[in-house]
């Protein structure tokens, strides 16, 4: 081995247990002393970026370095294990203290079920209402480490709250089976969802939490709904639609259990001579249930007000007056 090889090696040597500082950048995002952040090397370069756990396309960019030792592990070490922690902050500084080793039996321990652990979304504007306490849907985008939160009763995507990248969570979601997942929002803020995610493999409790579920929807679209107000229901459509020919039809009460995997196709539109129109359901907020609690309760449906806005059909739904 030459001298300067031996240099090389011993500079470059696992593994580093070391303060590192960072120039400080404004963001969105709170941090706070304690805190795991993730580092992410510019390719082609020695420059370390640092971003808030739960961030995703560089949204929470919060820090920036340069340092050829954590670029030169982060770019070719194989099983690399990271644990970072904010030991100080000032306005314009963090100094974050940074673990890295390889061990492949780490890695492979990291990411084994079970999985309990707070992890951070970032946090997406949208009309569901969430608060501490909540449950919510976690789904991982196709042939990606992306994980998306939802909002529990949100169908075809409009109940997006929350986005981050975790690989661990990403891999179970998309491979393994008999998946049992529990969360539970823990922290909120107007940039941020700290939601804790207990996850196991257990067919037995997959199978008694899905017959739960179906239960449970089951008893609730069969209750007695005698409704004061109105409410809206959205569909979606390439062909125009005409709005003097538009009733709302919905499945019947003995079809319910079929329809458990496929709520938004319980209720659709069809045109004067009950045709079906090739309109998709993108109901929110309830409405599903909404409506059919109140026709399998006996009411008549009326639509009250109609707004075509390009593809998209708003209807605002309630019970016909003087109804038998």
């Amino acid at each position: 081995m030459g001298i300067l090889d031996f240099i090389f090696r011993r500079k470059y040597k696992l593994p580093i247990c070391k303060i590192i500082s960072f120039e400080r950048f404004d963001s969105k995002f709170d941090i706070v002393i304690g805190e795991e952040l993730d580092m992410w090397n510019k390719p082609n370069t020695d420059q370390i970026n640092l971003y808030t756990r739960g961030s995703i396309g560089g949204s929470g960019f919060v820090g920036r370095t340069r340092n050829s030792i954590i670029s030169h592990h982060l770019r070719k070490t194989n099983y690399l294990f990271i644990e970072t922690k904010i030991i100080r902050l000032t306005n314009s500084r963090i100094d974050l203290l940074v673990n890295m080793f390889a061990n492949k039996q780490a890695v492979i321990d990291s990411q084994k079920l079970p999985f309990y652990k707070t992890v951070k979304f970032e946090r997406i504007d949208s009309e569901f209402y969430i608060e501490i306490g909540e449950e919510l849907i976690l789904w991982n985008k196709p042939g990606t480490d992306q994980v998306n939160l939802y909002a529990r009763g949100s169908i075809a995507g409009s109940g997006l709250v929350g986005v981050t990248r975790n690989s661990i969570i990403s891999h179970h979601l998309g491979k393994t089976k008999y998946l049992f997942v529990e969360t539970k929002i823990v922290g909120l803020t107007k940039s941020r969802i700290d939601l804790l995610v207990n996850m196991f493999a257990d067919e037995q409790a997959v199978i008694r939490n899905q017959e739960l579920q179906r239960s449970k929807w089951i008893k609730k679209v069969q209750k007695k709904y005698n409704p004061k107000t109105c409410w809206e229901l959205r569909f979606y459509s390439d062909i125009k639609l005409n709005k003097n020919e538009l009733n709302i039809k919905t499945i019947s009460k003995n079809e319910i259990n079929e329809y458990y995997e496929c709520k938004d196709e319980t209720v659709w539109l069809t045109n004067n001579n009950g045709l079906k129109l090739a309109a998709e359901s993108r109901i929110r907020g309830g409405g599903i249930e909404k409506t059919l609690r109140a026709v399998f309760t006996g009411h008549e449906l009326e639509i009250k007000d109609i707004i075509l806005d390009y593809n998209w059909c708003y209807l605002t739904v309630g019970i016909k007056k003087n109804a038998t």
